[in-house]
C-alpha cells in the first residue's frame, strides 16, 4: 500500500504497510516501521579491532542516527471491503 504513520507505544513512527488478501478478502496485515539505531552496525563475530572502533565511533558519534527499517508489527486477522464507482 506504501508508506503510512503508525503509533506504536504512544510514538509516532513512519513505516509501509502492505496487505496479502486472499479469496474471503481477509488476510495478514503487515508494517514495517523505521527505528532510529546507531550509525555503525557492531556484530561479535566482526574482526576485534573493527568492532572495537565502530563502538567507539557509536559511542563519540551518540547524536547521529540512521532511520532503518527494521520492526515489523503483523495483524494476523484483518478484514478488508473494497469499494466501487459507477
Amino acid at each position: 500500500m506504501g508508506y503510512v504513520p503508525f503509533i506504536l507505544k504512544n510514538q509516532l513512527r513512519y513505516g509501509y504497510v502492505v496487505l496479502n488478501i486472499n479469496e474471503k478478502k481477509n488476510g495478514y496485515l503487515e508494517f514495517l516501521l523505521n527505528k532510529k539505531t546507531a550509525i555503525f552496525n557492531v556484530n561479535a563475530k566482526q574482526n576485534l579491532i573493527k568492532l572495537f572502533i565502530r563502538k567507539i565511533l557509536n559511542i563519540v558519534l551518540f547524536f547521529i542516527k540512521k532511520n532503518d527499517f527494521t520492526e515489523i508489527v503483523s495483524i494476523k486477522n484483518s478484514k478488508i471491503n473494497f469499494f466501487s464507482y459507477d
